[in-house]
């Protein structure tokens, strides 16, 4: 009896481990499936969604394997039992099989008229949910701009009606399936009434023997658990196709260069040479407007080019074509002489180091973000590169040093410290291009000197592109390209550009005052 009771014990655990495993093994093809698509699409699907709509979207693959390894699963089995039985039932009483599947068409109109009803709702309630998601977000990362603002009750009451509005359409949602779920329980007894009846005339008409009846009974209890089984989960099948219908605009969408990367050219080195034939950019359709028009320049290996003009003029737009963030809706890219769609994106940005105006700091190591991307960080390189952006300093003071977690976007430095990681980690693969946004827009003027002249000897030999609103910091650029409303205004020197008198010399008049 406890030899017995010890094998039922253990195959019940072995089982219930053997589902968890395969649970969590699937869960973790999916993730992979899931990150591999999305990582590889381009920056212009994100910069078009919330973040709490794509997370949301993550999600659902996590309850779509839920449903197909638990309701889907029953489903299939409870088919095979009512396929099963209705088998038997047709050679034992076809009269009486027919009598139980009278209210089929009650079934076939009952999950039409749920699929139409519930499927759009569930659409709803999923986009409203990924905005509410997208606004706790919001209040996570911007908590200081709330608190700033002491916009604490504003922001509390916006997500307060948001909730309010989702939960009104969680309760709709939830009380059509209580609906759905009672007139399914309706029918059901309908059904079974329907096969008494006309089984009872039979026994008073001697067609039918009492065994018989009690047998058929029996088939029919089969094929309505059966049918209950497989119709009770038509809301959660309605749910799923919803999920897997969100999964889709993350599988549809094109991934950056196309789903064959075998034609693109892989980059082993980058001399800096770098070109841009009459390029233009829009966001949108074909009515949106150009924000780049027709820009023609060159840059030479080891030179410095320097991008300025007035805020919204298009240069952080033009670096992002350059680096294969964005594709030029006209025109051409060439890097040493190779058109840049011809060649691998992410083998080019290898050899790029770029610090954008808005850089983010993981949450992890200081020695980890700078090294970021490299999974054998070089620990003297680290050191080189932290040194270069003059970090190393304040890093030291740092109570674990280049082991101290800086916390989720950099939370625990300033903001200075957190533009000169970015500025380590962009020198970090000691690249041949350099492209900097601002680079040193929040440093003090003695930091912003200590960088300035370390960052002078390692720009010898690299193609460096610089884009700076203190005109003073680019003088010594070999090329200054001014921009104005999306076109190139005036290229040259400081001293060219100064001598002209045109938009170069009236930006740098403001600045100085004169």
């Amino acid at each position: 009896m406890g030899a017995a009771l010890f094998f039922v014990q253990a195959s019940s655990l072995a089982q219930e481990y053997l589902l968890s495993f395969a649970a969590v093994r699937l869960d973790t093809a999916i993730l992979d499936f899931l990150s591999r698509q999305l990582l590889a699409l381009p920056m212009t699907y994100f910069s078009s969604r919330r973040t709490g709509d794509i997370q949301r979207r993550l999600d659902g693959a996590r309850q779509v394997r839920q449903f197909a390894v638990g309701s889907g699963i029953g489903a299939l089995l409870a088919l095979v039992q009512l396929t099963g039985a209705l088998c038997l039932m047709l050679i034992y009483s076809p009269s009486l099989t027919l009598a139980f599947l009278a209210t089929t068409p009650l079934y076939g109109g009952l999950m039409y008229f749920s699929r139409k009803v519930l499927r759009p709702l569930f659409a709803d309630v999923e986009e409203n949910q990924g905005k509410y998601s997208s606004h706790q977000i919001d209040a996570i990362k911007g908590i200081e701009a709330v608190k700033a603002a002491a916009a604490e009750s504003v922001f509390r009451d916006t997500m307060l009606n948001e909730f309010l509005s989702v939960s009104k359409k969680i309760f709709r949602s939830s009380f059509i399936v209580m609906s759905y779920d009672s007139v399914l329980q309706t029918i059901g007894m309908l059904s079974t009434a329907i096969f008494l009846w006309v089984g009872a005339h039979q026994v008073i008409n001697g067609s039918l023997s009492i065994g018989g009846f009690v047998a058929f009974s029996s088939l029919t209890a089969m094929a309505m658990s059966g049918i209950m089984r497989t119709l009770g989960i038509w809301d959660s099948m309605q749910f799923a196709s919803v999920l897997l219908n969100r999964l889709n605009d993350i599988f549809e969408q094109e991934p950056e260069q196309g789903r064959d990367r075998s034609r693109l050219a892989p980059v082993h080195s980058l001399e800096g040479r770098i070109e841009l034939r009459n390029v233009s950019f829009k966001y949108g359709g074909p009515e949106s407007p150009n924000i780049l028009n027709g820009i023609t320049m060159q840059m030479a290996p080891g030179q410095m080019v320097a991008l300025v003009g007035r805020s919204g003029c298009g240069k952080t737009t033009l670096i992002k074509l350059m680096a294969g963030l964005l594709e030029p809706t006209e025109g051409t890219i060439l890097f040493d002489n190779v058109d840049l769609k011809n060649l691998n994106y992410r083998d080019v940005r290898r050899h790029i180091g770029m610090v954008l105006q808005e850089n983010h700091i993981f949450n992890d190591t200081i020695a980890r973000n700078i090294s970021f991307g490299d999974p054998e960080p070089d620990l003297d390189r680290v050191l080189w590169a932290a040194q270069a952006a003059a970090a190393h300093d304040f890093i030291m003071r740092l109570p674990l040093g280049y082991e101290t977690k800086i916390g989720e976007s950099g939370l625990s430095l300033s903001g200075g410290q957190k533009q000169r990681v970015a500025i380590a980690r962009a020198i970090y693969n000691n690249p041949p291009v350099i492209i900097f946004d601002e680079a040193t827009s929040a440093l003090d003027t003695e930091s912003e000197r200590a960088i300035q002249d370390n960052l002078g000897r390692l720009m010898a030999g690299r193609t460096t592109i610089v884009i700076a609103h203190r005109l003073s910091t680019v003088r010594e650029a070999h090329a200054i390209v001014v921009l104005e409303k999306g076109s190139v205004a005036e290229i040259g020197t400081h001293d060219e550009l100064m001598a002209q008198r045109g938009l170069y010399f009236y930006l740098s008049s403001q600045q100085m005052g004169i």
